[in-house]
């Protein structure tokens, strides 16, 4: 799990070996310190996701918002940050949602673990299938387009997959 969700850290790695004197004054553009990537709470407590780092979508997304005054702050840092977060503040997520179905802005709302399985996409991407004991269970999260999830097998006993060589495991010596 570690080596698959640090690969996730590609582009902010790629951006700290270029403008690390910066990133340690500032942090990098990705660290929320900017007004186009972040999280926003709006009225009614829950977030909005708004990762419009191509100037394009920044642009579309300040216009749709109508403050198109601001499309040229992308990098204004915490005064728009500022302005941006009281304007989410304004909605609530689902008014949000409603209001950006249409908008090419790369801003979406923040679901639970259970609200993201249930979700269109997440059906349509088969993220999760029925075992054979009638449970939701997660699938291969790396596909080929078009590949769907094998049929499901038994889950392993508790203790099932501890033995690695010889009958021993590497993670409980011993047993």
């Amino acid at each position: 799990m570690f080596d698959g969700t640090f690969a996730l850290n590609v582009f902010a790695y790629a951006h700290m070996q270029g403008h690390m004197k910066r990133i340690n004054a500032n942090g990098n553009f990705l660290s929320g310190n900017q007004p186009f990537y972040n999280l926003y709470e709006t009225k009614d407590g829950k977030y909005m996701s708004l990762g419009a780092v191509e100037p394009k979508f920044w642009h579309n997304f300040c216009v749709v918002v109508g403050r198109k005054n601001l499309a040229s702050q992308q990098f204004g840092g915490a005064r728009v940050l500022e302005e941006v977060s009281g304007l989410f503040k304004q909605r609530t997520q689902a008014e949000w949602v409603e209001h950006l179905k249409d908008a090419d802005a790369c801003c979406e709302p923040v679901l639970s673990l259970e609200q993201a399985m249930n979700s269109p996409l997440g059906k349509s991407r088969g993220v999760t299938i029925q075992n054979i004991e009638g449970k939701n269970v997660f699938t291969l999260s790396i596909k080929t387009v078009g590949e769907k999830p094998t049929k499901p097998k038994p889950s392993p006993k508790l203790g099932g997959n501890n033995s690695i060589t010889h009958g021993s495991s590497q993670y409980f010596p011993g047993q």
